[in-house]
């Protein structure tokens, strides 16, 4: 906390002098809230302001794909779009502010790695953000202490609902989604073609279809699952030479049921798949070969899921939590700086 509050502290000394919070308008307008010990830059404010815009106006967008030429003169629901934006962005504001208190509440900090990798995001993303947040009044200091707070999210859901937290989810909670919603596979893909000239999308099928069908062979006769994926892996490279050997047990695929991003095919297929048995299955986009294992078979694999698993049963009752602590926190708003900074006067053409 002593870092972030050296951050924020050089922030407020140097000031947001471009863009929207330009220097010449003094200091009364440099913070939007304050909340015990922190006060936030009217920046990050502009921040969660320049997002809410372009997430409430992407609903505006037509079935052609067409948006109107002023979005801000829109509604939405018969609310103002300009209005919608404003209340989101303050409404994350709000989030923003619970992080950083409920943080101090239950003394979680950011490690000196969790530091580290903030500078690296930070440095990474601003080279190419740096125009368009700077016209818009967003410091990269108010940039980087938005990505801070992230982090800080991050570790207060698992000082809560981790392993050791206040509020742990149950072991067997976790081993009840871990063995229905989990599966340890080895998967072999073969991309299918869409190439628009029928003749090479039909040879290049055929192509990705008898390998398939080859490597299942393989497995009939008895030729181990890793050894045939790492001979897919070679037949599947532009350089063969250059794919080294996976070391025993690093070949496995942890497929997560509701995040997994899978097409629904060969999602279920995976499912209803035995123990150990080969399985060839197809979807429009790939043909595939697995192998389903034992996930139990390692005490080392639960472990390994417990984090996913852990954000999958309690991230929705997370995010309900903090927006609540959002809502009814007690900030102090800087009414100048909100009638300052608008969605009307974002730049973002």
């Amino acid at each position: 906390m002593k870092a972030a509050q050296k951050l924020l502290s050089g922030f407020l000394a140097i000031g947001l002098c471009t863009g929207l919070a330009a220097c010449h308008t003094g200091q009364d307008t440099m913070w939007i809230a304050k909340a015990g010990e922190d006060t936030v830059p009217a920046g990050v404010y502009l921040y969660f302001m320049q997002d809410a815009y372009y997430n409430v106006t992407g609903e505006l967008t037509g079935e052609d794909g067409e948006k109107p030429e002023n979005p801000l003169k829109e509604q939405i629901d018969s609310v103002p779009v300009p209005q919608m934006i404003t209340e989101k962005a303050r409404g994350e504001l709000n989030e923003y502010l619970a992080v950083e208190q409920k943080c101090k509440e239950l003394g979680v900090v950011l490690s000196e790695e969790d530091e580290a990798q903030t500078d690296s995001m930070t440095e990474m993303y601003w080279e190419y953000i740096r125009e368009m947040y700077e016209n818009n009044g967003i410091s990269k200091n108010s940039y980087r202490m938005a990505v801070a707070n992230i982090t800080k999210r991050a570790e207060l859901f698992e000082a809560i609902y981790g392993k050791d937290g206040t509020d742990p989810v149950p072991e067997s909670e976790l081993k009840d989604k871990y063995n229905k919603d989990v599966a340890k596979i080895i998967l072999i893909t073969r991309n299918l073609s869409f190439d628009s000239d029928e003749a090479v999308k039909e040879e290049e099928n055929k192509k990705a279809k008898d390998a398939i069908n080859q490597y299942y062979k393989e497995l009939e006769d008895g030729i181990a699952m890793e050894e045939v994926y790492y001979q897919a892996l070679r037949e599947n490279a532009e350089d063969p030479d250059s794919v080294e050997k996976p070391e025993a047990g690093a070949s496995y695929t942890f497929v997560l049921r509701d995040t997994s991003g899978l097409e629904e095919p060969l999602l279920e297929a995976i499912f209803a798949a035995e123990i150990g048995k080969p399985v060839k299955t197809e979807t429009e986009n790939a043909s595939y070969l697995f192998v389903r294992y034992d996930a139990n078979s390692d005490p080392k694999d639960f472990e390994a899921q417990r984090e996913p698993l852990t954000r999958q049963l309690r991230q929705d009752t997370f995010n309900e939590q903090i927006t609540e602590w959002g809502n009814s926190l007690a900030a102090q708003w800087n009414e100048k700086a909100l009638q300052r900074y608008t969605p009307e006067k974002l730049k973002l053409s």
